[in-house]
């Protein structure tokens, strides 16, 4: 009995390991196309004359980014740093040579971010089927697909999101010095990693609040001495506020396709989680308040075009999607196309129709700010993911209606 006992275990094991390998193969599979497409079909990847815009510094001498003399992107050193270094070590620092090094490096902190948002959701106890749907949803998100085209145009965000990830993995682990790595890079990256320290600080109880000030604290120095060290060149703070408050609509339209058709299942996570069997994790405990932060700063002090920014909330809104799914069929992907839920999107189809038209006749009217954003283009792909939006609302609707029964007859009692 023991013999028998011991070789499914053994099998077992090495299926997991086997899954596990196969994971990271289709996510090295996967990295390729989505990078090429986002980068080289019309962003500025695809050569170094678009790079140069891109950098503003001459086609001809692209390592002199001269964007970096600016506030505040000259305070962002880190992923400069690195495709310097790159460029120097492998391609002789040509200028050719800086334009391979750029596109390497960004490339590796793509296919870093993926492999570790992969062990971030294994972390948190997901199925192998519902990891594939995590990061799925990562990379049917526009802030990837559009990755380097404009308004999105990513520069050091994915090395940021790749090492928001790995102090979100090292808070599960507990694991201190990785913590610190990651404040102390996240601080040299960009200002938005302050969010780790927040939710570090505020939503976690692995070590005492001394000691947590303490960690804190310290990217916040790091933050400060940098401004101090290179120069705090004054620039207006609230350009993008200004703009923000201009263009209302595209506030709301960009907000939307952020997280597209993922914002319908986040709303029956955030109305059912009280309900949920849940460990409750800082995930948990910090969700609202991180989407909070992120969506405040970005309207006082960016953009919302930009939607690299909003989605800095990521790893938080997809573990909030998985846990609804894992929790319970009806709320999972099971009978998305029922006869009857297919009836229910045909029916919004001519309104959808008007939509479309309707905005494609006033994109003379957006203001495009500092960027010449191709607005007909996002217009289409905005429509695409609000039908998906439509579709998916439909899909959780029975949902929506089980929460209101819940709660009137809580309180009938």
């Amino acid at each position: 009995m023991e013999v028998n006992q011991a070789i499914p275990k053994s099998i077992s094991g090495r299926n997991l390991r086997l899954d596990g390998k196969i994971i990271i193969l289709l996510i090295v599979l996967a990295s390729v196309p989505v990078f090429y497409f986002s980068g080289f079909v019309g962003g500025y990847l695809k050569d170094p004359i678009s790079m140069s815009s891109e950098l503003k510094s001459p086609a001809s001498s692209l390592a002199s980014w001269e964007l970096s003399n600016e506030a505040p992107f000259k305070y962002r050193f880190l992923f400069k740093a690195v495709v310097m270094q790159v460029s120097s070590l492998f391609f002789a620092s040509s200028n050719r040579g800086f334009y391979y090094a750029y596109i390497l490096v960004s490339y590796a902190c793509f296919l870093a971010t993926m492999l570790t948002l992969y062990a971030f959701i294994k972390n948190n106890g997901f199925s192998r089927k519902l990891i594939l749907i995590g990061l799925g949803l990562f990379l049917v998100s526009p802030v990837i697909l559009m990755a380097y085209k404009i308004p999105v145009h990513l520069r050091e965000d994915y090395m940021s999101y790749f090492i928001l990830l790995v102090g979100l993995i090292a808070i599960q682990k507990n694991n201190s010095v990785l913590l610190m790595i990651t404040f102390i890079t996240g601080s040299l990256c960009r200002e938005t990693l302050l969010i780790l320290p927040f939710t570090y600080l505020f939503f976690t109880s692995n070590h005492s609040l001394i000691k947590r000030l303490f960690f804190s604290l310290i990217p916040v120095l790091i933050f400060v001495l940098i401004r101090f060290l290179i120069g705090l060149e004054e620039y207006d703070y609230f350009s993008g506020l200004r703009w923000n408050l201009e263009n209302p609509s595209q506030v709301i339209g960009f907000s939307v396709i952020t997280y597209h058709f993922m914002w319908i299942p986040l709303i029956v996570y955030l109305f059912t989680r009280r309900q949920m069997n849940l460990a409750w994790t800082y995930i948990d405990k910090s969700l609202v308040p991180v989407i909070g932060l992120i969506i405040i700063t970005t309207f006082i002090g960016g953009i919302f075009s930009e939607i690299r920014l909003l989605f800095l909330a990521f790893p938080w809104i997809i573990i909030a999607i998985l846990r609804v799914i894992e929790q319970n069929n009806q709320l999972g992907f099971s009978g998305w196309f029922s006869q009857s839920k297919i009836k229910a999107f045909l029916i919004f189809q001519p309104f959808m129709i008007y939509i479309l038209f309707y905005l494609l006749s006033k994109t003379e009217n957006l203001k495009v700010s500092a960027y010449a954003v191709h607005y007909n283009q996002w217009i289409v792909i905005s429509l695409i993911y609000i039908e998906l939006m439509l579709f998916a609302f439909i899909h959780y609707l029975p949902a929506i209606k089980m929460i209101y029964k819940q709660k009137a007859s809580n309180e009938t009692i």
